[in-house]
């Protein structure tokens, strides 16, 4: 059997690709806070690389970019 062959046995299995915009921590009473509307601050800088994974893997990263009312990523670059 091929690589080809093992890898097209593969094709359709369903994957999980997970995009982390940020972490902030956050005290119970900030978290209690929220509403509809709060905003929520970050580090990171308009613009900024976003690491995704598959499975939980990771697997590279991307540019979040709007498309319309949609946000989506771009890859731009592939973990080796």
């Amino acid at each position: 059997m091929t690589t080809d062959t093992i890898i097209a046995r593969f094709e359709n299995l369903p994957l999980t690709l997970s995009v982390e915009l940020a972490c902030a921590p956050m005290e119970v009473a900030a978290l209690l806070g929220l509403k509809p509307g709060s905003v929520l601050k970050t580090s990171r800088p308009a613009g900024d690389h976003f690491d995704f994974t598959i499975g939980g893997v990771p697997a590279g990263q991307g540019e979040l970019v709007v498309n319309g009312r949609a946000l989506d990523l771009r890859i731009t670059q592939w973990v080796e």
